[in-house]
């Protein structure tokens, strides 16, 4: 109908202005024209299973699976065939974001799920990510031990050991378990399972957590995700807020600051739109528990805040102030308060003697009793890691190797000679200024 009419669409449900598609013999059912050409079968990355158009969807109270708002049964709607309550608005599931632009309408499905191991007996199975056979020890008894794919302690749960005895690869069972491809919002492409040493990026696509040492989470484009941000599901009901938090993708200019650590985020969030209340995906994933022997020998629980707290908290391991109305670490048993910098730092989920951007600079544990000066701000390094970078000075002809107490030291200092985009600094609380950086 080639004219300025006004109406709503009944493929989406949105109004429209002008020209639509109209059937007359379907009492004037009518369409959008970028509705009319809307796919008829689809992959999503908000579920496992396809799904299809439906007009109408049909009598119920339904819920998008993309946005968590009502859908309007009377107009159409992409359904799951296999979940029968499960349906996206039209609009939501055709998003960029969200489709990979394939119209998969008779092209036969293809139901693949690849075992990430190989179970030889009850208790010995041959995992992908390792050349030796792996045998099951049950719970605890490796405490001071690391992950080989989450790159966390051992702690109480139950793991996977390495048979050989010179080879000490650890690994929880649910690590082992991981899904090698799996659909995630994060990203349009299937995600396929990475080993560390496929991992081509410094950083994670979504909390831009450097040197992550664990098994990752990848697209055919090269882009990756750590297991904690792939592991996170939409809705997502987090301990710090009263409702479920949804997955934002922002559109260019837009900008949402973290309710944690108050920095800028220009891509993706999670966060309650009602409340104004958002999260990057860094302080999303923080733990829950830490434990650190060296300051203290309780497990510390992340604490969001008090908000009737009066007079003035310190951290026990930097010896500066803290808010207490922000996120901190604390122990339930000594009444300590950390800064969240303090316990995680900026690099986390790393293994010592592991190099960075260039071979000439590596991690090292700061477990020794002399703790070094950093290059940059002239403090002791109070954190897990020291980074140690090696390089020719240009007055003599001989190596200067110079320490930094973070990794936001290590970048401000210039010994990062390469470009390094897209990684968000956040100024240790120990540094003079406290500025925050974003390298663009």
């Amino acid at each position: 109908m080639p004219k300025l009419i006004s109406f709503v669409c009944d493929a989406c449900g949105t109004k429209g202005d002008r020209s639509p598609y109209i059937c007359v013999q379907c009492d004037f059912m009518i369409f959008h024209q970028k509705c009319a050409r809307l796919p008829q079968v689809i992959n999503v990355n908000h579920h496992d299973h396809r799904v299809s158009f439906k007009y109408p969807l049909g009598p119920g109270e339904w819920r998008c699976g993309v946005c968590w708002e009502e859908i309007d049964w009377s107009y159409g709607a992409y359904s799951c065939s296999v979940c029968p309550r499960y349906a996206i608005h039209s609009l939501c599931a055709t998003r960029r974001d969200v489709w990979d632009g394939k119209e998969l309408n008779r092209v036969p499905e293809k139901v693949e799920y690849i075992e990430p191991f190989k179970r030889n007996d009850d208790n010995t199975i041959t995992h992908f990510a390792h050349e030796h056979n792996l045998t099951s020890l049950g719970q605890g008894g490796e405490e001071s031990s690391l992950c080989g794919g989450c790159v966390c302690p051992i702690g109480s749960c139950t793991f996977y050991k390495c048979l050989e005895s010179k080879c000490s690869f650890i690994l929880h069972e649910t690590c082992a378990n991981l899904r090698k491809k799996k659909r995630h919002f994060l990203s349009p492409q299937p995600l396929t399972l990475c080993l560390e040493s496929y991992l081509l990026p410094y950083s994670c696509e979504a909390c831009h957590q450097v040197f992550f040492h664990g098994f990752s989470y990848s697209t055919y484009l090269r882009k990756s995700l750590d297991i904690f941000c792939s592991s996170i599901t939409v809705p997502l009901i987090h301990g710090s807020h009263d409702h479920h938090l949804l997955y934002l993708k922002q559109r260019f200019g837009d900008v949402k600051t973290c309710q944690s650590c108050g920095m800028d985020e220009t891509e993706v969030v999670i966060g309650c739109m009602k409340c104004d209340y958002f999260l990057d995906f860094r302080c999303a994933t923080l733990p829950l528990t830490v434990t650190l022997p060296r300051y203290d020998d309780h497990p510390l629980t992340l604490c969001y805040g008090e908000e009737k707290a009066s007079g003035k908290y310190w951290c026990d391991i930097c010896e500066r102030e803290t808010n207490p109305k922000t996120w901190f670490y604390t122990c339930k048993d000594c009444g300590i308060t950390l800064h969240v910098f303090c316990v995680v730092g900026d690099i986390i989920y790393a293994k010592e003697g592991k190099h960075i951007i260039y071979d000439d600079n590596s991690l090292l544990s700061n477990n020794s009793s002399s703790r070094p000066l950093c290059h940059n701000c002239h403090c002791r390094c109070p954190g897990s890691f020291i980074l140690r970078a090696e390089k020719w000075g240009y007055s003599e002809k001989r190596r200067e190797v110079k320490f930094f107490c973070s990794y936001y030291c290590f970048i401000i200092s210039g010994y990062a000679e390469r470009e390094v985009s897209k990684i968000k600094l956040r100024s240790p609380p120990w540094t003079i200024g406290n500025q925050i950086q974003l390298m663009e």
